[in-house]
């Protein structure tokens, strides 16, 4: 049976900044109240005191614990301090994972908070005779010295600096087609191709890098090629859709990062087909840089990912990463940002709504929480996140991987939404001189997380191939009247396929047996009657009609239907289905 969730796990793990910023200063004005003497602790009298600590921030109530066990003046805050290293303690106890009924994300942010909370209390209050004399075990006060030292440590032996300066900020310069190899640290090897654009290409918004990580497993597509490279119903790709409805004025470079393993087994080991790929999606991306980053070997999570595509590609300033198993109409602008979406009725478009990261927003109009897999309201992140600094996102990401390995926390993959908690709970600064992040509202927002949802999501687009004469049009022919062209139209089903093309996922071929020579009078009657269509087809034999189409993994059985429909029937919406 699951432990039960301790009061302290619960505010951790799901905290904005002002909680955290109002438990902490609390928790300083308690450790520094007047102290009292020896002989004072035995006349106090305590009401309601807690055995340990225990924190309500719906009531904005703290209840500290109690002194009735405590000797001596030097351990009059033992107890408090205890709590929080022994939640440090226990998170290095393998039994802690396999019992808690925290989820893996929620453990991560759990522990990383507590260790930013410790780091701010220990800044806040001064331990005039030692930390081992404020903890009623000693070995306590040695585990936090310690917890420290080791902490400074993996710091040093990773080179790791407060300085954002320590990664080039510069673009890259022009290069040959030769691939350059890299190694940073444990980073896998990268190889880096680069899309030759006209040098007369000017840019006149923001400097932005758009990154588009692509070296995950696809793991919930089971069966597949990757899907960043299923094949969309508008015949792109799914990672150039993820990006063809994003106002892409600012981007000034476009930076896609791909496992080597894929590209070399899908892509036939071709930049130039991929790099063409993209330049079928909107007109701009012809016109914009493209960087092709081939990651050597399996990243451990989506930001390691990122960090190798920042690297090997030199990218220091402000960077707009896009996830590229979803889509949705927004703005890349430089800054501090988060792409949100408020679930109304748009939840049908979210394919895992408990799987994805949620945010909360200040009176002040600020991010001032956001939690992996949490529901905290009805805002909820779509898979877009703007950074000011692609140089401090790589320095924010290594002091949160080091935090992980002094929290027991290592082998759990890091999300952005953690990087981000980083920003907003920096390593050396007071809890209040945050890094802000601002929400960015979207709209049309379309998930394809999971195989379920992707096929959900093709099955709304179809071709549509109708006849016209005695289905849009009353029955007419060629020699006796009434003749092709002077027959008026059934009016419910032209307000049908008119409802049809105003989705905008339809495609309406338009078949007849009417000769080409009748396409001017054709194409007039259609014009005058407000029939939408996107190709004609005429000459067809007065004969049956048979489709046939292939299906696959990607194009379930049936992949093609027929409909019948009694001649001058106006009863095409009753009879015509879509899934």
């Amino acid at each position: 049976m699951a432990a039960e969730q301790s009061d302290i796990q619960s505010f951790f793990s799901t905290c904005n900044i002002q909680e955290l910023k109002w438990f902490i200063d609390s928790t300083v004005a308690w450790l520094t109240r007047p102290r009292p003497s020896p002989e004072q602790i035995n006349t106090i009298e305590f009401h309601g005191e807690a055995i340990e600590l225990r924190i309500n921030k719906n009531t904005r109530t703290i209840s500290y614990p109690s002194l009735l066990d405590l000797d001596s003046v030097e351990n009059w805050n033992c107890s408090l301090l205890s709590s929080l290293i022994s939640e440090l303690i226990n998170a290095h106890d393998p039994a802690w994972d396999n019992s808690n009924v925290l989820t893996k994300p929620s453990r991560i942010r759990c522990r990383a908070t507590i260790e930013r909370a410790l780091q701010r209390l220990m800044k806040g209050y001064d331990f005039p005779e030692g930390v081992d004399a404020y903890f009623s075990d000693p070995a306590l006060g040695r585990c936090w010295l310690d917890f420290q030292d080791a902490f400074r440590e993996v710091r040093r032996a990773n080179n790791i600096t407060d300085d954002p300066e320590s990664m080039p900020a510069t673009p890259l310069s022009p290069k040959t087609s030769t691939p350059r190899l890299l190694y940073y640290d444990s980073l896998p090897q990268c190889s880096v191709f680069e899309k030759d654009v006209s040098p007369k290409t000017k840019f006149h918004g923001a400097n932005v890098t758009l990154i588009l990580p692509c070296a995950g497993r696809s793991s919930r597509f089971p069966g597949h090629k990757p899907k960043w490279l299923l094949t969309q119903p508008n015949g792109r790709l799914m990672v150039v859709d993820a990006i063809s409805t994003l106002d892409l004025t600012n981007v000034t470079r476009v930076v896609i990062g791909v496992l080597w393993e894929d590209f070399l087994k899908y892509c036939n080991n071709d930049p130039d087909a991929l790099f063409a790929a993209f330049d079928d999606g909107p007109l701009i991306l012809q016109e914009t840089p493209m960087t092709l980053c081939i990651i050597g070997s399996e990243t451990v999570d989506q930001v390691q990912t990122i960090e190798c595509m920042l690297r090997a590609c030199e990218v220091g300033g402000p960077i707009f990463i896009k996830d590229y198993d979803s889509s949705f109409m927004g703005p890349i602008a430089e800054g501090n940002g988060i792409a949100y979406m408020q679930i109304t009725r748009d939840i049908l478009n979210i394919s895992t709504p408990a799987d994805k990261p949620y945010i909360t927003i200040d009176d002040k109009g600020r991010v001032n929480n956001i939690v992996e897999k949490a529901i905290l309201g009805d805002n909820v992140c779509v898979g877009g996140y703007s950074f000011k600094s692609g140089a401090k996102f790589g320095l924010v990401a290594k002091q949160r991987r080091d935090l992980m390995k002094q929290t027991a926390c290592a082998e759990t993959e890091l999300a952005i939404s953690d990087v981000i908690w980083g920003y907003m709970t920096p390593h050396d600064q007071h809890i209040v001189d945050v890094d802000w992040f601002f929400p960015i509202p979207v709209i049309n927002y379309n998930d394809w997380g999971t195989l379920s949802a992707w096929k959900r999501y093709v099955r709304t687009f179809s071709t549509l191939f109708i006849d016209i004469d005695g289905t849009l049009f009353k029955s007419s022919g060629q020699y006796f009247a009434p003749k092709w062209g002077s027959q008026p139209s059934l009016l419910e089903n032209v307000a049908y396929v008119q409802s049809l093309r105003r989705k905008a996922r339809t495609q309406i071929i338009l078949t007849t047996s009417r000769p080409e020579s009748l396409r001017a009078e054709t194409e007039l009657q259609l014009e005058l009657w407000e029939v939408p269509y996107d190709q004609l087809v005429m000459s067809m034999l007065q004969a049956q009609r048979i489709m046939v189409n292939d299906y696959s993994n990607t194009n379930p059985f049936p992949s093609a239907k027929a409909v019948n429909l009694r001649q001058d029937a106006d009863d095409l919406r009753e009879n015509l289905v879509f899934e």
